[in-house]
């Protein structure tokens, strides 16, 4: 990890009894047999309070690496998801119980109030938020980033939170690693 070697302290969002606890004690060990994530820079995230990480977006496997970094850097991970998502009925109820946020794929001031809103119960309530800036997986056909959208700077700028980039890259590869290859993934910020 690219951090020292001593034992950094957990958030108190960490800490607290939540539903974060049983889905990680289900996916972080499921995935470890399948992803060696190395996490590098893990030192910019803060440990307490609010702050949006925007991250690349290349496979549908992407928020568990990145939710597992996240998590193992001590803060519950929140993503800005789309809201058909919410709908599917296993998924939108684990997504409403874990406090991710809905977020229209519509440009209008509806959702330009909703970043606003966002950022302050972000703020209020001192927790982090993961948003993929280009709003969807990438279409080129050897993964680089797409034009990103400006939803990450605004949501950082509304409440005056820290905005950390992290560049995330070998999960594609996942869909053809076999269970325990150790095939790497890296989150970095």
């Amino acid at each position: 990890m690219g951090e020292s070697k001593a034992r950094l302290r957990a958030s108190s969002e960490k800490t607290r009894p939540s539903v974060f606890w049983l889905l990680a004690a289900i996916v972080v060990p499921v995935v470890g047999l399948i992803a060696k994530i190395e996490i590098i820079g893990g030192e910019k995230l803060p440990r307490e309070g609010a702050y949006v990480v925007a991250v690349n977006h290349h496979s549908e496997i992407d928020p568990l690496i990145v939710a597992i970094a996240i998590w193992r850097l001590g803060r519950g991970p929140r993503f800005m998801a789309k809201e058909s998502l919410f709908r599917v009925p296993v998924l939108g109820a684990a997504l409403r119980a874990t406090g991710m946020v809905p977020v229209a794929r519509s440009a209008s001031s509806a959702g330009a109030r909703q970043t606003l809103e966002t950022s302050r119960a972000l703020v209020e309530h001192g927790r982090g938020v993961v948003v993929y800036p280009e709003g969807t997986l990438t279409r080129d056909p050897q993964l680089w980033p797409m034009r990103g959208k400006s939803g990450a700077v605004r949501l950082a700028l509304a409440g005056d939170i820290p905005l950390i980039p992290m560049a995330q890259w070998g999960a594609s590869r996942s869909s053809r690693a076999t269970a325990g290859s150790g095939s790497g993934r890296r989150a970095g910020t």
